[in-house]
């Protein structure tokens, strides 16, 4: 009873929603002030006295400061990306070029990737830094963004950095896809527009897995709970890292392996074909004596960035019939028709980091290389 007001969830979404309906003026609460859309003229108070003063005797509300110009208009690559402190830098990491070049190629072109190797090989250490390989979000991607937040009661990130959700291995199919009551959004719709790593990816439920399949796909995801049903956007990146096994010793030299055969079968069946058709690149992690930068691989993603712009659309995003997937396709075409374009969207990414307008057959032969299967056959 003293009067005082509490943050609360759902700002951003019904001011949003009232700047659509003609309102432009509102009060909020003390908590809330990450939770101001574009346009709106606030003030924020702290009691029900402060809000009556703004309200009686009519005192300014004011705006929100415009924010940084649209990412096309930029110039200087390293303006469309986030900066990043030099104890979490990728440069940190060192000696593993063709991961690295994997996860420049997965952020370009907007790819699904999949690290494996045996534990502490390098694969969530470098995961985790895939953030510092995407460009900022414009304004219409963090509106977007900011809206499904706002749903969940949080909108403390910084604004213009992608998503990066990295559930737990015990996430339910609620947790991951959303749901409840109140058809809340889950982990992939909060990842969209940014990306969803799923460490130690093999000790997920096998059901949580195979439900990512449809949102990978169409981008979206309907949530139907009594007699209601919502739509969330789930545009996301998927990265995924594995081990080769569940003690993680197959395959590796040097080391035994004490899992049967049945076992790692059973392991790495949690993964359909399906869902591994659905993620582009796959990638043995091992160390190597090169290396890349963090600033060579964001001039690249640079390069691609801007093609993508003009295109109007990430390489993952066109139809794989549009005219910049023109090349000689001859060493593809033993392969099965989904990876085949898996292949082609690779290759497309890699001619357009390098500032190619045709694809070359090193382009394609390197595809393959990223596009390989799981090697599992002496199982």
């Amino acid at each position: 009873l003293s009067g005082k007001v509490r943050a609360v969830r759902g700002v951003y979404n019904a001011l949003l929603c009232a700047k659509e309906n003609g309102i432009e003026m509102a009060i909020v609460p003390k908590g809330n002030e990450n939770d101001i859309p574009e346009g709106i003229k606030y003030a924020v108070v702290e009691d029900l006295q402060e809000a009556l003063d703004y309200t009686l005797n009519q005192k300014v509300l004011m705006t929100k400061a415009e924010k940084e110009a649209e990412m096309s208009t930029v110039d200087d690559y390293s303006s469309i990306f986030n900066k990043v402190d030099d104890e979490v830098s990728l440069d940190n990491v060192k000696d593993f070029a063709s991961a690295k070049f994997a996860m420049a190629v997965a952020a370009a072109g907007k790819l699904n990737l999949l690290f494996y190797g045996s534990p502490g090989c390098g694969k969530t250490m470098l995961l985790q830094r895939f953030g510092q390989l995407l460009p900022l979000m414009n304004k219409e991607e963090m509106e977007v963004v900011k809206r499904i937040r706002s749903l969940v009661g949080f909108l403390n990130d910084e604004d213009n950095i992608r998503p990066f959700r990295m559930p737990h291995q015990s996430a339910s199919i609620e947790g991951m896809c959303g749901g409840g009551v109140h058809c809340r959004p889950g982990e992939i719709s909060l990842a969209h527009n940014g990306v969803l790593f799923l460490d130690e990816a093999a000790e997920f439920r096998s059901s949580v897995l195979q439900e990512l399949r449809v949102p990978l796909e169409s981008k979206q995801i309907t949530l139907s709970r009594a007699g209601r049903s919502t739509v969330y956007p789930a545009n996301f990146q998927l990265l995924m890292a594995v081990n080769p096994c569940p003690c993680g010793n197959f395959g590796q030299e040097g080391k035994i392996c004490l899992c049967s055969a049945t076992s790692v079968k059973t392991y790495w069946n949690k993964f359909s074909a399906p869902l591994l058709d659905r993620v582009q690149i796959k990638v043995k992690v091992e160390k190597e004596c090169i290396d890349f930068t963090l600033g060579t691989l964001r001039k690249m993603i640079y390069l691609a960035f801007v093609v993508a712009q003009d295109r109007g659309g990430f390489v993952s995003e066109l139809p794989i019939t549009d005219k910049c997937f023109n090349a000689n396709w001859e060493l593809v075409k033993d392969y099965n028709g989904r990876k085949q374009d898996n292949i082609k969207r690779i290759a497309r990414t890699i001619a357009d980091m390098y500032g190619q307008e045709k694809i070359e057959e090193s382009d394609i032969k390197h595809a393959i290389e990223l596009c390989g299967e799981i090697p599992l056959e002496n199982i």
